[in-house]
């Protein structure tokens, strides 16, 4: 019994330590290497070979805690949302593997996990948009990905859908269909914001322009109204030499 004890406690400081060395990857200054590329396409992450380690479920407890551990870690908002919007692709990779085998208590099952982690990155990706919301340009990244993965979810929903029709049962169908209605829900929110935001930023360059022109127009009425002071201080001064000549003339 120690030395299993042991054993599992060697194994949870070995993937203490990995996930350690990838936030230090993440928080590193320097951007030749980070654990989560802006790179990186989130699509790959739900296509359905990429995840063949994670569908060995001996494999998937020591995994998810390091996953765990990696979104625990990071403290760049923008970074986390990826990272746990990255980890709701692969549990949805794993529903599109499992719907595959004819076994409706294990897809219920995957759905569940997606259902959690799908939910974790959506608060993630509010917490962003509402605590950091002058990072316009993060909020964009974030929102440019959550359409990514709805166009991958409408795919996989799709094929899903066309392989379980005839293996679940009604209900299990209106939860599936549930599941993936939820995070298309999520993302036309998104868009909707993401056109909102466009449309104030659009609104405060428009203000913006039309203060800039009033300014330019005020700074040349300054202009003219000096010019003219200044004309009629030289004409007055012109009237002086004139009536000083005309007196030494006399």
């Amino acid at each position: 019994m120690k030395k299993i004890l042991f054993g599992f406690v060697i194994t949870l400081l070995l993937v203490c330590s990995f996930a350690i060395a990838e936030e230090g990857v993440v928080t590193d200054n320097t951007e030749k290497v980070i654990a989560v590329s802006e790179n990186e396409s989130l699509t790959e992450s739900v296509d359905e070979v990429a995840l063949d380690a994670q569908a060995d479920e001996s494999l998937g407890f020591f995994y998810n805690l390091g996953q765990n551990l990696k979104l625990a870690l990071i403290r760049n908002k923008e970074k986390r949302a990826e990272l746990a919007l990255r980890i709701a692709n692969e549990k949805m990779a794993q529903v599109n593997k499992i719907s595959k085998l004819n076994d409706p208590i294990k897809l219920e099952k995957a759905l569940a996990r997606q259902e959690k982690a799908q939910a974790k990155a959506d608060k993630l990706i509010e917490k962003l948009e509402t605590e950091d919301a002058k990072n316009v340009e993060a909020i964009e990244r974030i929102r440019n990905k959550t359409q990514e993965q709805t166009a991958k979810v409408s795919e996989i929903k799709t094929r899903i859908l066309e392989r379980q029709k005839d293996k679940m049962t009604p209900e299990q169908i209106t939860h599936l269909e549930e599941v993936f209605a939820k995070i298309e829900a999520k993302a036309q929110e998104r868009m909707e914001k993401k056109l909102e935001v466009k449309k104030q930023i659009k609104e405060k360059l428009q203000e913006r322009n039309e203060t800039k022109t009033g300014l330019k127009e005020q700074i040349q009425k300054n202009k003219d109204e000096i010019n003219a002071t200044k004309a009629q201080i030289q004409e007055r001064k012109q009237v002086k030499v004139e009536q000083k000549e005309q007196m030494q003339t006399q």
